[in-house]
């Protein structure tokens, strides 16, 4: 299928991208699905990269699975000043309040048929999945 395609395309060049930063120790190999996910030190808690070819936009997520939510997430929402102001970004809590898990996520819209837009929207995600990176990891193990 042709989205599978682009998702592959789109994870193996901001896989390579991310590699060359040195800055996160493992990252899992690009598959042709929705989401790239990366570690950040404890269990049920990561950063989950998106990338939707249907509605066309891609984005970062702090993806927390419901059997660790109590815990983590009501502390990062007390701490939503510091931490939007920390990544610099404005932030979507809780997009989904049916899920019983919880995200607080980030996006940008992208042409997959654009070279330059596609070229904007990696080089965004992978200055946006560092920022997540350096302030989630040191957020969720303060918890």
């Amino acid at each position: 299928c042709e989205s599978a395609n682009i998702q592959y395309d789109f994870w193996t060049k901001f896989r390579e991208k991310l590699l060359d930063t040195k800055r996160i120790p493992k990252l899992q190999e690009a598959k042709p699905r929705y989401w790239f996910d990366i570690a950040i030190g404890r269990s049920n808690i990561h950063i989950s990269n998106f990338c939707n070819t249907w509605d066309k936009y891609v984005g970062v997520r702090l993806y927390i699975r419901n059997s660790v939510v109590d815990t983590y997430y009501p502390k990062l929402m007390a701490r939503k000043t510091e931490i939007e102001k920390a990544l610099h970004l404005p932030l979507t809590w809780d997009a989904n309040p049916a899920a019983k898990d919880k995200t607080i996520a980030i996006q940008t819209s992208i042409d997959f048929n654009d070279k330059n837009s596609m070229d904007e929207a990696l080089k965004w995600m992978v200055e946006t999945t560092l920022k997540f990176y350096d302030v989630f990891t040191k957020e969720v193990k303060a918890i």
